[in-house]
């Protein structure tokens, strides 16, 4: 489960309020965490804000050279699925 909800004070009127985002303490623990994982191993990640609507590129470089990973978020009321797809060196 990854931390990404920050509130950045006052409100979405005045350009404060909730926001995503991955700070540097959270791809360090990710970057550390994963170094345990066996590359053949599925690693599942869960966050609240949906990487659409965060700074997800470092997070996605992580855990590119897995050979599957599943990500879950929960923060609308609603229901999308979305399929995103990696290049990844050598591989489609």
């Amino acid at each position: 489960m990854t931390d990404n909800v920050y509130y950045g004070g006052g409100g979405e009127e005045i350009g404060g309020g909730y926001h995503g985002e991955f700070t540097p303490r959270v791809l360090k623990f990710v970057k550390n965490d994963l170094r345990f994982v066996p590359s053949d191993q599925l690693v599942v990640v869960a966050m609240h804000i949906p990487l659409t609507d965060t700074n997800s590129g470092e997070l996605l470089q992580l855990l590119e050279s897995g050979p599957q990973t599943g990500m879950t978020s929960s923060i609308r009321n609603d229901i999308i699925n979305s399929i995103m797809k990696l290049k990844r060196k050598g591989k489609s």
